[in-house]
């Protein structure tokens, strides 16, 4: 996938929309009507970083690790399967990258970063010889 020379990565397409539906539902969910939820695009390395950002409650230290696992639900608002950021994890980890519960880069919330490889552009192809290669002399001529 790639945009006007933007991030290159190696990924389908309906995999990242599906992930990244799955953060913003999660961020909107957990973040009141008059907070922000932000979506960013980096590159840090050697990877694209596709960051959702909220101003939610945040997730106690304690949690982060396991919001990663299979039907875990935090909070009051237990809907849903808890299936999301599980199989937003093994997506990304499948193509060689990452999903991560980052600290938040403002005082509150939560940061989820789906990071991405990034694809490797062709290498350029070695220039043409420009000078015409040596004649072999005639037969009988040194």
């Amino acid at each position: 996938m790639e945009c006007d020379g933007g991030l290159p990565v190696r990924v389908a397409p309906d995999a990242v929309l599906q992930v990244l539906g799955s953060l913003l539902d999660n961020a909107c969910k957990y973040s009141s009507n008059q907070r922000l939820v932000r979506l960013l695009a980096e590159r840090d390395g050697e990877y694209a970083v596709l960051a959702v950002e909220d101003e939610g409650v945040g997730i106690p230290p304690a949690e982060r690790e396991r919001v990663f696992e299979r039907f875990t639900r935090l909070g009051k608002d237990r809907t849903g399967l808890g299936l999301g950021l599980f199989i937003g994890r093994q997506l990304a980890r499948a193509k060689g990258g990452d999903l991560v519960l980052a600290d938040p880069r403002h005082s509150a919330g939560s940061r989820f970063e789906l990071r991405l490889p990034l694809r490797q552009r062709a290498a350029a192809p070695p220039p043409a010889a420009t000078e015409a290669p040596p004649v072999a002399p005639a037969a009988g001529q040194r």
